[in-house]
């Protein structure tokens, strides 16, 4: 089974981590990569990796705090993700 049909999961685990550890001085580290650490192919879905991140981004402002820009994020994006993403947030 691949990665995406996991996304549901992966919501999840952010949840509950985000949860778990909202008390407590930390940075959240966020990001996702094509299956074995390799880039994405133009035939992934982009589009779910995109709205991956816009994901996690409403997750830390729910649980976090509402204007995300106050919660400390180490964003490991890689640059042909970092496309994916602004696409995906840009269109809703």
């Amino acid at each position: 089974m691949g990665l995406f049909p996991q996304r549901g999961r992966l919501a999840r685990l952010l949840e509950e981590g985000v949860r778990r550890n909202k008390a407590y001085e930390s940075i959240i580290t966020l990001g996702m990569r094509g299956d074995g650490d390799m880039p994405m192919s133009r035939e992934s879905n982009t589009s779910v990796a995109g709205a991956h991140r816009c994901r996690q981004r409403k997750i830390i402002a729910a649980e976090v705090n509402p204007d995300v820009t106050k919660v400390p994020q180490d964003w490991a994006l890689y640059k042909e993700v970092q496309e994916y993403y602004e696409k995906a947030c840009a269109s809703g």
